[in-house]
C-alpha cells in the first residue's frame, strides 16, 4: 500500500516548477488535508508511482507488478488521470484561481470590483482564510498542470501497450464471474491487453485424481472403523465438494469462451493463509503448472 501523503508531497518536490510556490503549497494547510482525502488520491498516486519506477534510468526494472483493488476501484485506477486533468482544467477553477494568481498586478483593482467580490461573498460563507487557501492550493496545483497531464498520457500509452498484461482475478462464484467479464469489457474498450484470468479459492476436488475413489470412500472408512453414519456423512461432503468442483471448472470453461478463448488458471482453497515463501512457492505451483 502506497503512503498517499508521502507520495503527495514527493510528487510536488519533484515536479512544482517554483521552489517558493511549492513551498507555499506544502504548507498549505487545506493542501495537507485533501492531499490524504481528496477522492481518487489513492488510484492518483499509483499511477504517479507507477511512471516514477516505469521511467527510472538508474537500475531499471525488469517487471512491474501492480496490484490493484477490486475492479471497481481498479476502473476509478484507469479513469483518475483523465479526472484529475479535467478538475484542473475547467471555468470554475480558473474562475477561482485568477483573483488570486494575479494579486499584486495593475489589475488587482480591476478585479476588486469584478469577481473578487464575489469570493468576499463566498468567504462571508466559508470563511475568507479558508477560500484564500483553496486558492493558493488550486493555483499551485495548475503551475504543475502540464506535468501532471504529460505523465497521465505516458502511463496511459504504457497501460495500452502490448508488453503491458492485465490478469484478472476473481472467485469462481456467478457474482464476482458477471463482475470479471465487465471489468473484461471495461479493458477491452480502452484497447487494454488482457492475459487471462486467475479464479482463487477454487473448491479442492477430492476426487480430481480417481473419480472412482468416490464409491470407495465409504466402504474405506468402514473398514478403518468409522460408523456408518460417519462413513455416509463423510462420503456426502465429499460428494458435494466433487459437485462444486466440475461447477466451477465449467463456470471457468464459460468464463474462457466469454472471454474470448483466454487462459483461465484456477488456484485451489489453501489449508493456510499465503503469508510466506512456502506459501507463495504454492501458488507458482497451481498457477504454472497445476
Amino acid at each position: 500500500m502506497l503512503d498517499i501523503k508521502g507520495m503527495w508531497d514527493e510528487t510536488v518536490r519533484r515536479h512544482h516548477p517554483d521552489p517558493v510556490k511549492r513551498k507555499k503549497l506544502l504548507q498549505n494547510r487545506m493542501y495537507q488535508t485533501l492531499s490524504t482525502a481528496l477522492a481518487g488520491s489513492q488510484e492518483y498516486m499509483a499511477m504517479e508511482k507507477l511512471h516514477d519506477l516505469a521511467s527510472r534510468t538508474v537500475d531499471p526494472l525488469d517487471v512491474i507488478v501492480l496490484d490493484t483493488p477490486p475492479s471497481a476501484n481498479a476502473v476509478d485506477f484507469l479513469e483518475a488521470p483523465s479526472k484529475l486533468i479535467d478538475a484542473l482544467d475547467n471555468e470554475a477553477t480558473r474562475w477561482l484561481t485568477e483573483p488570486y494568481k494575479k494579486r499584486g498586478r495593475v489589475t488587482a483593482r480591476i478585479l476588486d470590483a469584478g469577481s473578487s467580490f464575489l469570493l468576499r461573498s463566498l468567504g462571508r460563507f466559508t470563511g475568507t482564510e479558508a477560500l484564500e487557501a483553496l486558492a493558493e492550493l488550486l493555483s499551485g496545483f495548475q503551475d504543475m498542470f502540464d506535468g501532471f497531464r504529460t505523465r497521465a498520457l505516458a502511463v496511459k500509452t504504457l497501460l495500452a501497450d502490448q508488453k503491458t498484461s492485465f490478469v484478472i482475478v476473481s472467485a469462481p462464484r456467478p457474482g464476482p464471474l458477471a463482475e470479471a467479464l465487465a471489468f473484461h469489457t471495461r479493458l477491452s474498450e480502452e484497447s487494454i491487453h488482457i492475459g487471462g484470468f486467475v479464479l482463487n479459492r477454487a473448491t479442492v476436488d477430492p476426487f480430481a485424481e480417481h473419480a472412482e475413489d468416490a464409491a470407495r470412500l465409504g466402504p474405506a472408512i468402514a473398514a478403518a472403523g468409522g460408523s456408518p453414519a460417519l462413513a455416509a456423512r463423510i462420503e456426502g461432503l465429499a460428494r458435494t465438494h466433487h459437485a462444486a468442483a466440475e461447477a466451477e471448472r465449467k463456470m471457468a470453461g464459460d468464463l474462457s469462451k466469454h472471454g474470448g478463448g483466454l487462459p483461465v488458471w484456477m488456484v485451489p482453497e489453501l489449508r493456510r493463509d499465503v503469508h510466506d515463501l512456502a506459501g507463495l512457492d504454492q501458488l507458482r505451483h497451481h498457477l504454472f503448472y497445476g
